[in-house]
């Protein structure tokens, strides 16, 4: 009888403690987004943080959670230019260049959606007419102005220094 009680106990704990279905484990959309030189930056809401380049001082993390309508309409615009077509690797055609950046954005996106996952590594050092270019970089420069405008992100340090 002791040894049901104490099962018991620690099943209703278990159950008590568990994540009811809100956690990175059970969404269906999770994404991992590092940008800005050198892609120091970085929105982890598989593990629910925000990295932010301090350039010249490192890197601050701290935690930070999106609203679910937040990460809903992240996986609508993400869905929207269609991120699943991309190249792992994205590259934009030297021949459509209007303008070349120094120093450039550097992205990663991993994204999950259900059980299908995606990389896109790209290296934004030219700004072209490609529409797949405007496309993608319109909505990582989306994320990025979404994560700068929470509170938890501007009580991080202020970065010192810069890139040349």
């Amino acid at each position: 009888m002791r040894y049901r009680l104490v099962v018991l106990t620690v099943l209703l704990l278990q159950v008590s403690c568990s994540d009811n279905g809100t956690g990175p484990d059970r969404r269906r959309f999770d994404l991992q987004f590092r940008y800005g030189v050198l892609g120091r930056n970085e929105l982890n809401t598989f593990d629910n943080t925000i990295t932010k380049d301090l350039i010249l001082d490192g890197v601050a993390t701290t935690r930070l959670v999106l609203l679910q309508r937040e990460l809903d309409t992240l996986e609508a615009r993400l869905v929207a230019i269609d991120i699943f077509s991309y190249p792992d690797t994205f590259v934009v055609q030297r021949g459509d260049t209007v303008l070349s950046i120094t120093p450039y954005p550097s992205y990663i996106v991993k994204v999950r959606m259900g059980t299908t996952w995606k990389k896109v590594i790209w290296e934004d050092s030219i700004v072209s007419s490609d529409p797949k270019a405007t496309r993608l970089r319109e909505t990582l420069e989306f994320i990025r102005a979404l994560v700068q405008s929470k509170p938890e992100y501007n009580q991080l340090p202020p970065a010192r220094g810069g890139y040349m």
